[in-house]
């Protein structure tokens, strides 16, 4: 009977279904090592097989030389699908649950094994299974994961306090000793955090995580140290004080004030190249906070800065030393001073509009229902089920469409891209808004550039830009200044709204490609956009379900 390991180890599974049907004694032959073709099968995922095994009386329980059972193997390979389909067979799933290998190592143990955090948590949610059981050598989930730096796993077993992380093994090692001997400076940082203690638990051999990490050599290691130092020692973290924060904000402000000054009061050529590296310094100081967190809540307070330098500067100008000299100076001023507020409402009101869920915030009903339709015992799953995919942060099966946020924190509906300008998700509930908004900033900014142009037909004494720029009156050189910055922008607007045309129109998104395989019309394009525009739920339910991600 060893024909049919054969086939199973090579992958042909068609062979295998033939030789079941032709000769039922198949089905229970065993191989070296007492394993049962149940077994292979339920490693290998191969539901349709298992399911037919189970029907023809082949015992879930059964175990082989390691005393490992099908449902061990099933665990091990992070397959939920099979694992679902093998403890609604057999009557007493919770003796299933609990059966022990040679090394005292329960199935859930074995789940670690996967580094699967979504097969962790199916046995945790709809069986109840303690992730802190130990096996004969005192390993619970947390220290098998971390000693294959199963990270995922690791984020999963530790948020809510599922398993303790001060836990020692019967050798005395802590998690963290045993995610050293991997490498995984992410999970080391990720652990310190979380519990500064743990640095300090010394081994069998009287060493502390922080005594290993104070010997390695290695370049990477030795610039880590001393961040992890100072979070056990002064317990500091990637914060800043608030006025450290108002000068992020007002960097860019500042930097740009002062290269118009320069422009403004020093001779050319010398104010334009002391303008130049001004503005230079403030976009490079502006850069130097990345995405770190604050208490205000926003990413990074230059990109504010940068919105309000734009649309005072851009504002002013055109109010001060533009509008004037149109007819009539009232309509013009009350168009555009609309136009802003309108935009300002759209800004604020996109910002927080994204529907999101956040850890914790469905009940176990919900999520074991879930598991019920992506795993149903006789039917295929639908579209939608299959669609469900786990999110280990959040610990809940994402709908269709959706994603989680690293900076938000938080699983984003129907996710479009996370805005650096308004420091928030764009998906379902503000992409509208937030669609209207880009359109409504590049009108505005188109009308600026023209009307600088006509400005300078009317008024200035050149229509050379090289002269302008060289000879003209300090006022004019501002106002150039601040179109070719308008010009820039635009650029980067134009990408962007273009874009979600493009997206919107074939009813897709930024994170999810067009469904469509062929090109649709322009008119099928218009009526999509004014489907969105309307009627922003009817827009989502004529989609199909896209079941393959693409970031």
């Amino acid at each position: 009977m060893s024909i049919v390991f054969s086939f199973i180890t090579s992958g042909k599974y068609d062979k295998v279904s033939e030789l079941f049907h032709s000769d039922p004694n198949s089905t229970t032959c065993k191989d070296e090592q007492d394993n049962l073709a149940l077994h292979h099968l339920a490693y290998r995922n191969q539901q349709a097989l298992v399911k037919f095994l189970i029907s023809h009386g082949n015992d879930v329980t059964a175990v082989n030389q390691n005393g490992e059972t099908a449902f061990h193997l099933a665990c091990q390979s992070g397959s939920a699908y099979t694992v679902h389909i093998l403890l609604n067979s057999i009557t007493s799933p919770n003796e299933c649950l609990s059966c022990r290998d040679n090394m005292g190592r329960t199935p859930v143990h074995h789940a670690a094994y996967s580094g699967n955090p979504e097969m962790l948590h199916y046995l945790y949610l709809n069986w109840g299974v303690d992730l802190n059981d130990r096996d004969i050598r005192s390993w619970n989930t947390l220290h098998i994961c971390a000693a294959l730096a199963h990270h995922r796993s690791i984020l999963y077993l530790l948020r809510g306090e599922k398993v303790p992380l001060l836990s020692q093994t019967a050798q005395g090692d802590t998690a963290l000793h045993l995610v050293l001997q991997k490498q995984s400076l992410l999970t080391v940082w990720y652990m310190v955090v979380t519990s500064g203690e743990i640095a300090h638990i010394p081994d069998q051999n009287g060493q502390t995580p922080l005594d290993i990490l104070r010997k390695d050599e290695r370049k990477s290691v030795r610039n880590f140290t001393p961040l992890i130092e100072a979070v056990i020692i002064k317990r500091t973290f990637a914060t800043r004080p608030w006025h450290i924060w108002l000068l992020y904000f007002l960097g860019p402000i500042i930097s740009y004030d002062l290269a118009l000054i320069s422009i403004y009061y020093i001779p050319y050529p010398y104010g334009y190249l002391f303008g130049f590296c001004t503005f230079l310094a403030g976009w490079l100081y502006f850069l130097s906070p990345h995405r770190l967190p604050h208490p205000t809540g926003w990413e990074s307070p230059g990109s504010m800065g940068l919105l309000v330098l734009g649309a005072t500067h851009v504002g002013f100008s055109y109010l001060i030393l533009i509008a004037p000299y149109f007819y009539p100076y009232l309509f013009n001023t009350i168009s555009l001073v609309s136009i802003f507020l309108f935009s300002i409402w759209l800004f604020f009101t996109a910002r927080g509009g994204a529907q999101v869920v956040k850890f914790g915030s469905e009940n176990r009903e919900n999520q074991r229902q879930k598991y019920t339709e992506k795993f149903p015992l006789h039917d295929e799953p639908s579209s939608y089920a299959k669609s469900l995919q786990f999110c280990h942060v959040c610990e809940l099966l994402q709908c269709p469409r959706s994603k989680h946020c690293k900076l938000c924190d938080t699983c984003v509906l129907e996710f479009d891209h996370h805005c650096a300008w308004l420091n928030c998700c764009i998906g379902s509930g503000n992409h509208h808004r937030f669609f209207i908004l880009m359109h409504f900033m590049s009108f505005t900014v188109l009308q600026y550039m023209a009307s600088v142009i006509a400005y300078w037909i009317d008024n200035c004494e050149t229509s050379n830009l090289l002269s302008l720029f060289l000879c003209a009156s300090y006022y004019h050189r501002i106002l150039l200044v601040l179109f070719i910055c308008s010009g820039v922008c635009m650029v980067f607007l134009a990408n962007a709204v273009f874009l979600q045309w493009v997206y919107v129109s074939q009813m897709g998104t930024f994170y999810f490609r067009p469904i469509s395989g062929f090109r649709l019309g322009y008119l099928t394009r218009f009526r999509n956009i004014i489907l969105f525009l309307t009627d922003y739920q009817d827009w989502v339910q004529r989609r199909e379900i896209n079941q393959f991600r693409i970031l």
